[in-house]
């Protein structure tokens, strides 16, 4: 009689290919999340995809930037904690120093993130080791030592004595110098969204989207959102890359505010008329306004001219705003409130939007308000009230 076997009763003989996998998508998640911090429209402008290290952040200021390289390490066992002869290659109690020492911790993983600081000097910012799992006692301590700017630790007094040779410096640093590249380390334990079956990944990507735009998701629009994000992050990272341009580096394995821009489902040109025009709260002013014009049926040309009119609006109240009598002013603003009112109620229809400001304009040409008051004026200040109320 013929035995039957079934594939999953006989263990195969690897499954490196699935471990590799794993590591891969922990690492897009990773990168997925510092994308968001792009947002915040400040100091990060661009996430590198596996360029240099696991994913490299650049941040810039008015005349600098600088880079932070981040290493990501999982562990499929939950209760794995990471010791130092994991994360430095050295013994945990008695250390020799011999050429196989020297090479094992400059390949380690901190050894591999010490590297960055030592290419990039000062353009370093920090290395960060990022993983899903706890650290030993040992390791903690190393951190504690590092934070206080002490380095009477027997692992930090073993790298620091030996830097030049680990790292096979051609002109020896002084200690002062080394310090200051391992001040550079940092770790980052426990992050749960690493997880491949982790459901922390969307709520932090909805938590970060929030912190930094203020734009409050549905759960489907976040796990939307999430999935194209870590597909873009996927493609950036297995682009080919080969001795190209600062350009072409940024559009290959780079991701940028456009690329969030497009993501999110936000219109590039009304997010930067609006940033450009001062609107401190660019990004989420520009969503309000391109998914309430969508809903109307607006096309892209339709939403710039509004997002570019209540530019013009914001700018006009803040050279007219003392001049016009108060009286006047607040009845301007009560109007435009109620039309928004009728707007909703009229599910965003843009010819009674059209109407309503016609009629707005006429009434206030009569009154003989302010002569730069133009049907287009009022139509940026109906948005610039639309996206207050919404922000509420």
């Amino acid at each position: 009689m013929t035995k039957l076997i079934k594939l999953h009763e006989i263990e195969p003989r690897e499954n490196n290919g699935r471990d590799t996998i794993a590591r891969f998508r922990a690492q897009f998640r990773a990168a997925s999340i510092a994308c968001l911090s792009i947002l915040n429209g400040k100091d990060t402008d661009r996430v590198y995809c596996d360029y240099h290290d696991d994913f490299v952040v650049r941040k810039k200021s008015a005349d600098n930037f600088t880079y932070d390289f981040y290493q990501v390490k999982t562990k499929a066992k939950r209760n794995y904690q990471w010791s130092v002869s994991d994360i430095l290659a050295l013994n945990e109690r008695k250390q020799q120093k011999n050429k196989r020492t020297l090479e094992g911790v400059r390949d380690s993983f901190v050894g591999r993130l010490i590297i960055h600081s030592i290419n990039f000097e000062d353009t370093c910012n920090k290395v960060t080791f990022m993983t899903n799992v706890q650290l030993k006692d040992a390791v903690e301590n190393i951190i504690s030592e590092l934070e206080s700017d002490s380095f009477e630790n027997k692992h930090l007094k073993f790298i620091v004595d030996n830097f030049n040779d680990v790292f096979e410096i051609k002109n020896p640093i002084t200690v002062d110098v080394i310090e200051k590249h391992l001040k550079k380390l940092v770790f980052m334990p426990g992050v749960s969204y690493l997880d491949p079956d982790s459901t922390g990944l969307t709520e932090e990507a909805r938590s970060a989207i929030y912190h930094y735009s203020e734009i409050d998701l549905t759960q489907s629009e976040i796990e939307k959102i999430i999935k194209n994000l870590i597909d873009l992050v996927e493609k950036k990272s297995f682009a080919r890359i080969n001795d190209i341009s600062e350009v072409e580096l940024d559009n290959k394995a780079g991701i940028g505010i456009d690329d969030l821009l497009t993501i999110l489902s936000i219109s590039k040109n009304a997010y930067y008329s609006l940033s450009n025009g001062g609107d401190t709260k660019a990004l989420k002013n520009a969503s309000i306004l391109y998914r309430k014009l969508k809903e109307s049926g607006a096309d892209e040309e339709m939403i710039n001219f509004c997002a570019e009119q209540k530019v013009n609006w914001d700018v006009w109240v803040r050279e007219k705003r003392n001049i016009i009598a108060e009286f006047e002013f607040n009845f301007m603003m009560a109007s435009l409130s109620r039309i928004c009112k009728k707007w909703h109620q009229n599910y965003y229809n843009l010819d009674i939007l059209k109407k309503e400001i016609e009629e707005l304009h006429i009434d206030l040409l009569d009154k003989k308000i302010d002569e730069s008051i133009t049907v287009s004026l009022l139509l940026g200040g109906f948005f610039s009230v639309l996206v207050r109320g919404e922000a509420r």
